[in-house]
């Protein structure tokens, strides 16, 4: 069941097909970036963006390797999810993954191998097995209880984070609540 999230911080992440899909449908746990997320971000709702622009697996490597069969007709240029960032995978200098994660309290980061809790957030909703399985580096963002949209919001993407328009916040809370009553 999805939980009561703070609409007003709400931003937006853009991410090519079919990364958006493999987020949406929980099979990727972790989002890969050269940046860390803003504090104000972990722990907040964060719109799962689907690029306009299809691109090729030369591109974005191949997902099936994974064990993933995707669908021929994703959606593109589209809201298809809401998730929250709960923390960072880095990888130190030995090569083994680390985690610093969201405890609940206002700027209180630990650090720990991945696999710890996130206090406040099921863990239930963590794939942690698939966490290195998807992290290239170098700062991947840590996604918790993900809810894949019934329908897709149709929205124009942009690079980094961005705040999505009225309309499209509204429709994308109206299927998050909707989707967590079903």
């Amino acid at each position: 069941m999805p939980r009561d999230l703070d609409w007003t911080r709400a931003r937006a992440l853009t991410v090519w097909q079919p990364y958006a899909w493999a987020i949406a449908q929980g099979h990727k746990p972790v989002e890969n970036r050269g940046w860390r997320p803003p504090d104000d971000a972990i722990g907040s709702p964060l719109l799962i963006h689907a690029a306009a622009r299809k691109v090729t697996l030369d591109e974005v490597g191949d997902v099936e390797s994974c064990g993933l069969v995707v669908p021929d007709d994703l959606p593109l240029g589209a809201v298809v999810a809401v998730t929250i960032p709960v923390g960072v995978c880095t990888d130190d200098p030995e090569g083994l993954l680390h985690l610093s994660y969201h405890t609940g309290r206002e700027h209180e980061p630990r650090l720990g191998l991945v696999g710890p809790t996130c206090a406040g957030f099921d863990p239930g909703y963590i794939a942690w097995g698939s966490v290195a399985d998807w992290y290239s580096g170098p700062r991947g963002w840590l996604l918790c209880e993900t809810v894949a949209l019934p329908r897709p919001v149709p929205a124009t993407g942009r690079q980094r984070l961005w705040t999505p328009p009225p309309d499209v916040l509204a429709e994308v809370r109206r299927q998050y609540e909707e989707a967590g009553r079903g």
